[in-house]
């Protein structure tokens, strides 16, 4: 039981049940039953479900074994925080009345559900508590009234040593006058009596005590009591009381001269507010901002109405409501495009939609409720990553954007003119205004001041996060005296801000110091831990939640942890830790790249897209180029290492040779090959080195083509000495036309049947066929000159070149590719005159034929028997008898097509012996393929030779072939037109006349009866038996 308990959710259960619950309500209603009309009586059961598991196992928490121990205690604080369902006012309301349940009773719950609702001070406590072994914190935690603000006092989970006395009763605020009011709130002027200071209270009105509404209290006490800083508003005392009705309050310094906001609205203020009192408040606010980072915090919602200035008109940020403190590993970065990725003409609707569907993500939905609440205007001080992005992803750049809109502000009061787009706002609801942000990036126009404000302003409004300033950057520029407004008086700025800066700095030096005593103190515990221990874990997250200094030492922890498998959870926080040290975009200066690359090549296994993160980082500060590559090169080929390859030489471009780009392609299989190539090719265009690495591949020189037709327009020359045509050639061309036939060229490699003219051809076979001869790249120019030979004038510039010499060789080749793109020549192109050369032409086929069977090798044999008649054909012969033999039907085929093609005088000197006994044995084995040639072959014979002798056993398996009746009609034609040419011997005709022959010729229309061929055959055989009726009596 206590297993299954550690192991699932605190709301695991009620959450199925409320599944049930609404599913049973659909049912219900539709039966008329409102059993199940309302879920909120599951929310009550459920609590206190939740309030027995805490009473029962609080008290004997301390009997277990210590890590159990501390995985239970986790659970029972989670329970101690999540004692509540969405609106307390329902959970009021469906406690049962006095007749079920006792009046003080009813008191204790309210009481209750406030402290453990409302009063959770951080979430984030969760950590501390679990290593906290202090008994009473977990206590009974159903309090009565007297105990509520004792109870609260306890949740001092950040040791802020004031804190506990900021707990006050009501009764100790002393009302002065109402300030401000709208339905949701009151804000009031107000004396707290025991240390006489005057407060600004706020108090949420009891019928708007909602989840969202106090949440924004619960989150703005949360953050104020971490914070300590002369530029934030100081949490003075917060109060909770519930005898009667609920009422929540939050007290903190009172601010005499109220917002910036209220403050430029009247006309008698704009005279005061000169450009060093604007220079003045714009330095408080972002020493305020630079706080905020320092502590990782973020405002959400910066604008005028929440600065306030003091008697001094100092700054001082205020109405943290929906602020939130990250951790410094999501000040990281996104991509600046983040946006373009969605296809929707309806952008951002898409993505709030998408945001309120997620449980997990409510910012957005928080922000737009705290907008909606109180003033729309906020809008355009909101960055437009918050409603495109996860929250996690959120970094303080989102209040420099705001930033931005302050400078604006502030410079828009000198501007006589009215902006438009201040109006505009008031126009759209709060998402179409963050939609004229996104899809339209939409700022408004800038008013003229000094160009060094002008340009800060742009910068704080840059779309991508990662491009605007840090907070220091800016506070250091401003307190240069780098960035300031027109007719500034720069003299006694300088010495305001030297002055008033001192209190700012020991505050960021004393963070930094704990940070850095902090960051060296987790560094030797992670040292010396193993991967195992649970402390391991624990410190790599702590280690992320500050700014701590890159180091050797820090990579090297990282790495470790990296790289061991015991823990995956380790690895995970190691790979988090590295993506933070990367967002920070400056570890190439602070190490040394080539010794950082090879540390990072060690996880490309396991970790090969945080490798691409790093390489992308560093390769603009990498020296040893050439090395790097190497060791790139060296690993196994993928997908990962050509983007490495690509990045390396993308950020190194100038200093790339065109030789090590040519070793790096020769290197490369061509499957990542081409990648790599088009690279190139788009970044230093088709330069002329690369064009033998193009010729090596129909692909790469499509590639290399489309590229130069394109240079054609704007570097003519350049492409006229690539391309290297002859002087006539380029007299009669422009770069139009030479353009034009580089396209084609390029259509063409792609699809070799399309059209193809004159000028074309020779184009292709000038520039490309010669160079591809030239660096030996023999199949493509091959394939390239079975293109160029469509065109007929061309077979005679192409034999009178030197292409033999490629061809000869490519007979004998093991590439079938090459081979069919020689036969094809050798059937096209005109015969050579030289003997020796045509000798060598034959010799080859004869080779390949006996080595391989091919039917295209013996077309080429029959195609050059035809056109040459001094072959040797001493060669041949004896292979063509084995092929009559061969059980193999091809090989069997092609030999008989051969000899087809012979002279009478070498089918002479093939036995007829022989021949009958092979042509026997194969019309046995009734291969129809085989049986078809036999026929054709024997009619050949006789047409050649027309005493050639034949025995019995031949004419009686051509007879058995022809009787059988599954035997086709194409097969059994040449034999019947194969006996009619016989019939004028006497012994052919007896024989047939013996085994009825005329029978099965009279069967013939009927065993073939879709065939019109039958009656010709017939007709044809018994015209050749007439011409010898005279002679014999059939």
């Amino acid at each position: 039981m206590l297993n299954y308990f550690l192991s699932h959710p605190v709301n695991g259960q009620y959450t199925e049940l409320y599944e049930l619950w609404c599913s049973w309500a659909v049912q219900s209603s539709m039966l008329l039953f409102e059993s199940f009309s309302d879920p909120n009586s599951l929310c009550y059961a459920h609590y206190l479900d939740l309030k027995d598991i805490y009473e029962s196992l609080s008290p004997i928490v301390h009997n277990f074994p210590k890590q159990i121990g501390l995985a239970l205690r986790k659970k029972l604080h989670d329970i101690q925080f999540q004692l509540t369902v969405n609106d307390i006012t329902t959970i009021i309301d469906k406690i049962p009345d006095k007749n079920e349940l006792k009046t003080e009773s009813k008191a204790i719950i309210k009481t209750e559900m406030i402290n453990s609702q409302y009063l959770n001070i951080s979430e984030s406590a969760k950590d501390n508590e679990c290593n906290n072994d202090n008994e009473n914190e977990f206590n009974d935690i159903i309090l009565s009234e007297d105990d509520l603000f004792k109870k609260f006092k306890q949740y001092n989970y950040y040791n802020y040593k004031n804190f506990n006395s900021k707990i006050v009763e009501s009764s100790q605020f002393e009302i002065i006058e109402l300030v401000y009011e709208n339905e949701y709130s009151k804000v009031y002027r107000a004396n707290l009596k025991p240390q006489n200071k005057e407060v600004a209270v706020k108090e949420l009105k009891a019928e708007n005590i909602t989840d969202s509404n106090v949440n924004n209290l619960k989150n703005a006490l949360n953050t104020l009591q971490q914070l300590d800083h002369p530029n934030i508003i100081k949490l003075e005392a917060t109060s909770i009381s519930c005898p009667n009705s609920i009422s929540i309050r939050i007290a903190t310094k009172y601010v005499k001269n109220g917002s910036l906001y209220e403050f430029m609205k009247q006309k008698e203020n704009i005279q005061r507010l000169t450009p060093n009192l604007k220079l003045q408040i714009v330095l408080g606010v972002i020493r305020g901002l630079e706080y905020l980072d320092a502590m990782h915090f973020i405002h959400f919602t910066l604008n005028t109405r929440s600065i306030l200035l003091d008697n001094d008109f100092n700054a001082i940020i205020s109405d943290f409501y929906v602020s939130k403190r990250v951790n410094y590993s999501q000040q990281s970065a996104k991509n600046s495009n983040y946006f373009n990725h969605i296809k929707s003409n309806n952008k951002l609707d898409k993505i709030l939609c998408n945001h309120r569907k997620n449980n997990t993500n409510d910012k957005i939905s928080e922000l737009l409720e705290f907008i909606r609440i109180n003033n729309q205007e906020f809008l355009r001080f909101i960055s437009p990553e918050v409603f495109t992005e996860d929250e996690n992803c959120y970094t303080p750049s989102i209040d420099i954007y705001s930033f931005g809109f302050i400078l604006w502000e502030l410079l828009m009061i000198d501007s006589n003119s009215k902006n438009s787009n201040i109006l505009q706002y008031s126009k759209y609801n709060p998402t179409q205004i963050a939609a004229m942000v996104v899809e339209k990036d939409f700022r408004p126009r800038i008013p003229t001041n000094t160009p060094e404000m002008e340009r800060l302003i742009k910068r704080c409004w840059d779309t991508d996060p990662n491009k605007r300033p840090r907070a220091t950057t800016i506070r250091k520029s401003i307190e240069n005296g780098e960035i300031y407004f027109k007719d500034t008086n720069m003299d006694e700025f300088l010495n305001w801000a030297n002055e008033s800066k001192k209190k700012h700095e020991a505050i960021m030096n004393k963070i930094y110091d704990y940070a850095a005593k902090k960051e060296t103190l987790i560094l030797e515990k992670l040292s010396n831990l193993n991967p195992l221990d649970p402390a391991t874990l624990q410190l790599l997250h702590e280690l992320q939640q500050f700014e701590y200094s890159i180091s050797p030492n820090l990579l090297t922890i990282v790495f470790k942890f990296m790289n061991q498998f015991n823990s995956l959870e380790v690895q995970d926080e190691a790979v988090n830790l590295l993506k933070q040290i990367l967002s920070r975009g400056n570890i190439g200066d602070i190490l040394e790249p080539s010794k950082l690359i090879d540390k990072i090549f060690s996880i490309i296994g396991s970790h090969p897209y945080i490798v691409i993160s790093a390489v992308r980082i560093i390769a603009p500060k990498i020296s040893n180029i050439q090395t790097i590559v190497q060791k790139l090169l060296d690993m196994p080929h993928s997908h990962v290492t050509i983007e490495l390859l690509i990045i390396v030489i993308y950020y190194n471009y100038n200093r790339i040779p065109p030789n090590l780009l040519i070793h790096i392609l020769n290197s490369l299989s061509s499957k990542h090959a081409f990648n790599f190539f088009k690279f190139v090719i788009m970044e230093y265009g088709p330069l002329p080195e690369l064009l033998p690495s193009a010729c090596k591949s129909n692909k790469f020189l499509t590639f290399y083509v489309k590229y130069l037709s394109k240079m054609c327009t704007r570097d003519f020359q350049k492409v006229h000495k690539i391309v290297n045509l002859p002087d006539n050639f380029i007299q009669i061309m422009n770069s139009a036309t030479l353009k034009q036939i580089l396209e084609s060229i390029a259509i063409l490699i792609v699809n070799p049947d399309s059209k193809i003219t004159e000028n074309t051809a020779k184009v292709m076979f000038q520039f490309l066929v010669k160079k591809c001869i030239k660096c030996k790249a023999t199949k493509t120019a091959l394939y390239l000159l079975c293109i160029c030979i469509r065109i007929g004038c061309m077979r005679q510039i192409i034999v009178s070149s030197n292409v033999w010499g490629i061809i000869l060789p490519a007979i004998v080749s093991d590439d079938d590719e090459i081979l069919q793109y020689a036969l094809r020549l050798v059937d096209k192109l005109p015969m050579s005159n030289d003997f020796t050369l045509v000798q060598k032409l034959w010799v080859n086929l004869l080779r390949k034929y006996n080595q391989r069977k091919l039917k295209s090798v013996a077309h080429t044999i029959c195609s050059l028997l035809k056109r040459r008649n001094d072959l040797d054909l001493s060669l041949l012969v004896p292979t063509i008898l084995v092929g009559f033999s061969s059980d193999d039907p091809q090989f069997c085929v092609t030999s008989i097509k051969i000899a087809r093609n012979l002279n009478a005088d070498v089918l002479e000197m093939l036995s007829s012996e022989t021949i009958c006994k092979n042509f026997t044995e194969q019309l046995n084995k009734r291969n129809e393929n085989v049986c078809l040639a036999i026929g054709k072959m024997i009619t050949t014979i006789i047409d050649k030779i027309p005493n050639f002798t034949f025995d019995g056993k031949f004419y009686f398996a051509i007879l058995s072939l022809l009787y059988d009746i599954n035997t086709p009609f194409d097969v059994a034609m040449p034999f019947i037109m194969f006996f009619g040419k016989l019939s004028k011997i006497k012994d052919v005709i007896m024989l047939l006349k013996k085994e009825s022959f005329v029978l099965y010729l009279k069967q013939l229309p009927w065993r073939y009866m879709n065939d019109s061929r039958v009656n010709n055959v017939i007709e044809f055989y018994t015209s050749c038996l007439s011409q010898h009726y005279t002679y014999y009596t059939y």
